[in-house]
């Protein structure tokens, strides 16, 4: 999925959004950073790394009987990037998936905390055939606007996003489905092209519209759903305020209002968080994260998420790189561990897969390769490259955490083995092209939105999908087989023999599984963040 330029807001913007609000709401060498050194000195909270905004954001007063009446209360988080739309169908984007899908929008599939699949707006599911699924619906749903919800709205929101006029980003979520056929007011027929075990799991990142509001122009800007929440304003780079919606059929939210505020400038978010401008802050740096620590109103979170990032080798040509061995040997050159501990300072993981550990079909009992220089130059050797190489890595500049330093680490730790890596760090908008183009390395992830094998496995490792030309046929096998199977646990099983059978070829040098740094005022209650990043706040409160 290639990134969109957007302009985000700015600590200026972002104050004088924030006061909009509150009126509308009452009315060296890189081998040095690898080199063993001390624990980081935690920050002390009097000599803080940030300077604190001046001014903070009003919050909205709810009188002492609200708490027992309905929702009370706003809830205010900061994150990076700026929402692209508000239709929930329209951009395959996470931050815009994980407020659209739930707190306007629902699909029909849910997952629980513990990505067990649970009722949204369809009751049950029942797979009649290899084929065909059907849904039974819930009744009495409406949409915001008082559109009724029910097999019609089913049938129009699918085939909305399978429309290729209409160019829905997550178009491919809906790829299996051949029809869909209304079979009473609130039944729907689900038939797919082939057998589809993906289907569930992909369903949790569709949402149903309603029919005559989503044909509106200003849908995209005025969007209308089933969701916990009904839309207010929203000013694209500065803000995005909701309201609870009373009449949710899941039982009305205990926030009265959520407000979204994308702040680019990292200080500025930092900031924000530490003086009460927000409530929850995403994307923490490493090296503030001692400093928040310290301070008794926040909340540090750091949770792995669904995303996993590495070296990826272009497999066609004739080039050191298509060797397994080669691939081998440049993993156990590079101190993994040392990268996780003092470049990210414990954020993450060292990759033991090559998906994240935060997935649910993740194969913990997979072979480590562990640091040995020796080892990684007598593969190297084995491989017919005694004296190394030179070679190229492609970095997207700035979408990974701390890519321009673990990179250049990374050079430095295959440099002694005698490989010569050269690391361009490209503006993103020009670097993502070029994976599809062939490429000697490149420095990328594989984020599973869906939480599902076959979003990991079928995009990247099928010989038809694969943009690194990988193709192993016992793999291809075994994701179909998978993709087959309608029963959950044995296609988790698949993909962990998926995985056993991807790390021995070793086509990505996995670095490290990417976590997620949050940190949440301790007034917010009932709220923890996801290795998704599905922002899920129906049951959120705040308190004061």
């Amino acid at each position: 999925m290639s990134p969109k330029k957007t302009s985000l807001i700015s600590r200026r913007d972002f104050l004088k959004g924030a006061a909009g609000v509150a009126g509308l709401a009452a009315s060296g060498t890189i081998l040095q950073a690898c080199a063993p050194l001390a624990s980081p000195t935690p920050v002390p909270p009097q000599a803080p790394t940030v300077p604190p905004i001046p001014t903070k954001v009003p919050v909205p007063t709810v009188a002492a009987t609200a708490v027992l009446t309905g929702p009370a209360g706003t809830l205010r988080i900061a994150m990076r990037e700026t929402l692209l739309s508000l239709d929930p169908q329209k951009e395959y984007q996470i931050v815009s998936l994980g407020f659209t899908n739930r707190c306007f929008a629902d699909p029909l599939v849910n997952y629980d905390d513990k990505y067990n699949f649970v009722p949204g707006l369809a009751l049950s599911w029942t797979a009649i055939d290899d084929l065909t699924w059907e849904f039974k619906l819930r009744e009495g749903v409406k949409f915001h606007n008082g559109e009724k919800f029910n097999a019609e709205a089913v049938k129009y929101s699918f085939e909305r996003m399978k429309d290729p006029n209409y160019k829905a980003g997550g178009a491919s979520l809906l790829a299996d489905v051949d029809s869909v056929k209304v079979k009473d007011e609130y039944t729907v027929l689900v038939r797919t092209k082939e057998p589809s075990g993906a289907l569930l799991p992909n369903l949790t990142l569709v949402s149903i519209v309603p029919i005559e509001a989503s044909k509106r122009d200003d849908f995209a800007t005025n969007p209308v759903g089933t969701g916990p929440f009904r839309f207010v304003e929203y000013k694209k780079g500065e803000r995005l305020v909701m309201e609870a919606n009373r009449e949710y059929w899941g039982g009305a939210p205990k926030l009265k209002q959520v407000i979204y505020y994308p702040i680019a400038e990292d200080t500025t978010r930092m900031a924000a968080v530490r003086t009460g401008e927000v409530d929850i802050a995403y994307g923490i740096l490493p090296e503030e994260i001692a400093g928040l620590k310290v301070m008794p109103q926040l909340e540090v979170f750091s949770v792995l998420s669904n995303d996993c990032v590495g070296v990826i080798a272009y497999l066609e040509g004739d080039k050191p790189r298509i060797k397994s061995k080669v691939r081998k040997a440049m993993l156990m050159a590079i101190d993994r561990e040392k990268i996780v501990s003092k470049i990210l300072q414990g954020v993450g993981a060292v990759a033991r897969s090559v998906v994240s550990a935060a997935l649910p079909f993740f194969n913990p009992n997979l072979t480590p390769y562990p640091y040995d220089p020796k080892q990684a130059k007598a593969l190297l050797t084995e491989a017919g490259y005694p004296d190394g190489f030179s070679s190229n890595l492609v970095v997207p500049s700035g979408f990974y955490p701390k890519d321009a330093e673990i990179t250049q680490a990374v050079a430095a730790y295959l440099k002694q083995i005698g490989i010569n890596l050269e690391v361009r760090l490209v503006e993103q908008s020009s670097a993502w092209p070029l994976r599809r183009v062939p490429y000697e390395f490149f420095y990328s992830g594989g984020a599973v939105m869906n939480m599902d094998g076959d979003m990991a496995f079928s995009r990247d490792y099928m010989p038809e999908t694969s943009r690194e030309k990988y193709n192993n046929p016992e793999v291809t096998r075994l994701i179909k087989a998978a993709r087959a199977s309608s029963k959950q646990d044995q296609r988790r099983e698949l993909y962990r023999q998926v995985q056993a059978a991807i790390w021995e070829d070793m086509p990505r040098i996995q670095i490290h599984d990417v976590g997620d740094v949050w940190a949440m005022s301790k007034r917010v209650k009932n709220w923890q963040p996801r290795p998704d990043k599905t922002i899920v706040l129906k049951d959120a409160s705040v308190e004061g």
